[in-house]
């Protein structure tokens, strides 16, 4: 399973669970508010928890580091740099895959409801 694939994994359940929690926590919500607010709080989530894949794996591309010390090289990452350093950049993928979750997410769902 690559990144993609994790990413996909990611991005459709936790729409799939904000959907049902915005229904949940106020039935009244339209469909037309509570799909987007869900794609985009899925974008958000999935920018969130993949960061740390990227980081790592732009690291590893940029310093040659093979399987064998990659241990070594997190711990450096965090001990350099403390744990935020896994998110670093996450703001700007989240721009970016905030609008594209709200767009992709929002047309998907609309288009399965109508099958």
């Amino acid at each position: 399973m690559g990144i993609r694939d994790r990413f996909s994994a990611v991005q459709l359940s936790s729409f799939d669970y904000c959907r049902k929690f915005i229904n949940t926590y106020d039935p009244t919500i339209p469909s037309a508010v509570a799909v987007p607010l869900a794609a985009w709080s899925a974008g958000i989530l999935s920018s969130t928890l993949s960061a740390p894949f990227d980081v790592v794996k732009t690291r590893m591309m940029a310093e040659g580091v093979t399987v064998s010390t990659l241990p070594k090289m997190i711990r450096g990452m965090v001990a350099k740099e403390g744990v935020q350093v896994f998110w670093r950049g996450a703001f700007m993928a989240w721009l970016r895959l905030g609008p594209y979750s709200f767009v992709q997410l929002s047309v998907w769902h609309t288009l399965n409801e109508r099958r």
